[in-house]
């Protein structure tokens, strides 16, 4: 009965054995193509980020030379208004002295 007993034992152990690596294997396999698809899903998120930013960079530049022109051409109106301002004055003090 030894015998028999012994290699029924061994043959058990390695049947379970195998289907634990292979069970372990399986597990594995899953988990990588899992972590696949969600790398793929980070790298598509990542790309459409790039793309928004690079959108973004671009509309921000377009503002930057807008708002850059505004105060340029706000500089050339201040400068004109002092310009008007001191004519302004000048003919008050004309008047003033013509009626002295």
């Amino acid at each position: 009965m030894q015998e028999v007993t012994l290699p029924l034992t061994i043959l058990l152990t390695l049947i379970t054995a195998i289907c634990s690596v292979a069970a372990a294997w399986a597990l594995t396999k899953r988990t990588v193509e899992a972590a696949k698809e969600t790398a793929d899903a980070a790298n598509k998120k990542a790309a459409d980020l790039e793309r928004q930013l690079a959108e973004f960079k671009i509309e921000a530049a377009k503002r930057f030379a807008t708002d850059e022109t505004l105060a340029g051409v706000r500089s050339e109106v201040v400068e004109a208004i002092n310009r008007l301002a001191d004519r302004l004055d000048r003919v008050i003090e004309g008047r003033r002295r013509w009626f002295s």
